[in-house]
């Protein structure tokens, strides 16, 4: 939502906001590992969500999914179906308490944009 302040300067200065993106990234500890919950979405295109969704989890560089894929002769392998079963429970709870905590932000970082007149 726009404030006054910034109506005047869209209006002193003739920008527009045209479309933004906002990327956050959780780092979590969850069942002793350490992963990356990463969040991006966009009002306007955005390279960056092509063949993605907005949200994905990584732990140890190598990205936590819940596919399952199948061998060679078609049939679902029972060890990957399982593993993708806890994939989705794992996938599920990160972004729960990611969302939970969305709006959880170091105060002192952000006082260095509400500081800045520039």
């Amino acid at each position: 939502m726009i404030n006054e302040k910034q109506r005047v300067v869209e209006k002193l200065t003739g920008m527009q906001l045209e479309e933004s993106t906002l990327h956050k990234t959780f780092n979590v500890r969850y069942n002793g590992k350490v992963y990356s919950v990463d969040y991006l979405n966009s009002n306007g295109q955005n390279l960056g969500l092509l063949n993605r969704d907005t949200w994905e989890v990584y732990c140890d560089d190598e990205e936590v999914t819940a596919y399952v894929i199948h061998d060679k002769d078609g049939k679902r392998m029972k060890s990957r179906v399982e593993e993708a079963e806890k994939n989705v429970k794992i996938i599920d709870s990160l972004i729960e308490f990611c969302i939970g905590h969305f709006n959880d932000y170091d105060k002192e970082v952000m006082k260095t944009f509400e500081n800045d007149d520039g």
